[in-house]
């Protein structure tokens, strides 16, 4: 049985390899729930075959990346961060303007 610790990161998408059984699923969808913020998983069976999570069940697939159901762009910390330093640099676009009005040159 496998576990979220089987779960490896390569190039950006989450692999877990070996699954044997429909039960895992539930390791699944334990894994990328708590993990919204990776876009792209990887499930395949000891066998070689492609498996996509859909509401909460492993079904067949042939492709060998597919979209985390639980992925929200939202919830990753780097585009928090870009968003974060958009608001502080248009802030300071503000502020500037601001300082230009009061010199008369804006």
């Amino acid at each position: 049985m496998k576990s979220v610790h089987d779960f490896k990161i390569i190039n950006q998408v989450a692999v877990l390899e070996g699954v044997a059984y429909q039960e895992e699923a539930k390791v699944v969808v334990e894994y990328l729930s708590t993990h919204p913020d990776i876009e792209n998983v990887c499930i395949q069976s000891h066998d070689g075959r492609y498996f996509k999570l859909v509401k909460n069940q492993l079904v067949l697939t042939t492709e060998e990346v597919c979209l985390n159901p639980y992925y929200s762009p939202m919830k990753n910390t780097q585009e928090k961060g870009i968003e974060e330093k958009y608001k502080e640099l248009k802030l300071t676009v503000q502020k500037i303007k601001s300082l230009l009005n009061e010199l008369g040159e804006y």
